[in-house]
């Protein structure tokens, strides 16, 4: 299979519609973009890490608020994203600051990334982008490979009340236990200047879990599950990586 032919470039194609419909940004939200750096500050503290010495890797970094936000507390970074139109958006955010810290490229191959080489990963809804069994389980052995033997894991992903019980081998699989419809436009609140707006948009493939889901997956792929919570909607998970 080609790259441009997996299913979560699909994320390029709504980048695009969304820019091309008015809004510079997709994570555009008053509300969401405070309360995510809030939880990722918290997790820091959790971890003991420190601007200037502890090291930092985003999955799926989008159009950067994240890594302009670590990057001014100084830490040293590196933003991962599949999209060349958010790593333009998140470069511009970033500014001076972040030159050579944003890597296009694929989460299930990392190449470029040397084992060992970070001290944290953040995951804030990455994971759900990975509908097959192999592509999450691809995924979460590169997150472990490229963390130090200390490393901490945060994950920020949209939970479900029932387990997924479901083996997915490639989307056609997917849609067929799941009824996934990726053709069909829907609105979507979108903000401009903290105004709403809406968004025609069609949807993306998500896959989500409860605690239970999660924490067998991460365990089964090296990690240790220490902290878990969820206000119902979204969950937020701490692992650390056993090596």
């Amino acid at each position: 299979m080609k790259n441009k032919d997996k299913y979560y470039y699909l994320y390029e194609d709504r980048y695009r519609r969304i820019h091309s419909q008015g809004f510079e940004y997709w994570i555009s939200d008053p509300d969401e973009i405070p309360l995510v750096i809030s939880s990722i500050d918290k997790f820091l503290d959790y971890a003991c890490c420190q601007p200037q010495t502890a090291s930092i890797i985003e999955f799926g970094c989008g159009e950067g608020f994240l890594a302009d936000h670590l990057l001014k507390r100084g830490f040293r970074y590196l933003g991962v994203d599949i999209s060349e139109s958010a790593l333009l958006k998140a470069r511009q955010i970033a500014g001076a600051k972040g030159k050579d810290v944003f890597l296009l490229a694929d989460v299930t191959d990392l190449r470029q990334v040397p084992d060992d080489s970070f001290d944290i990963s953040i995951d804030n809804q990455c994971l759900h982008m990975l509908v097959t069994d192999d592509h999450r389980a691809i995924y979460l052995a590169e997150v472990k490979r490229v963390l130090k033997s200390s490393g901490k894991v945060y994950f920020r992903e949209n939970f479900q009340e029932k387990e997924f019980e479901h083996d997915i081998t490639d989307l056609r699989d997917w849609i067929e236990k799941t009824g996934g419809d990726y053709e069909t436009l829907h609105d979507y609140t979108a903000y401009i200047d903290a105004e709403e707006h809406i968004v025609h948009l069609p949807r993306v493939p998500g896959r989500f879990n409860n605690e239970l889901g999660y924490r067998k997956e991460l365990e089964s792929a090296g990690f240790t599950l220490e902290r878990y919570d969820t206000d119902g909607l979204q969950c937020i998970m701490y692992a650390c990586v056993r090596k």
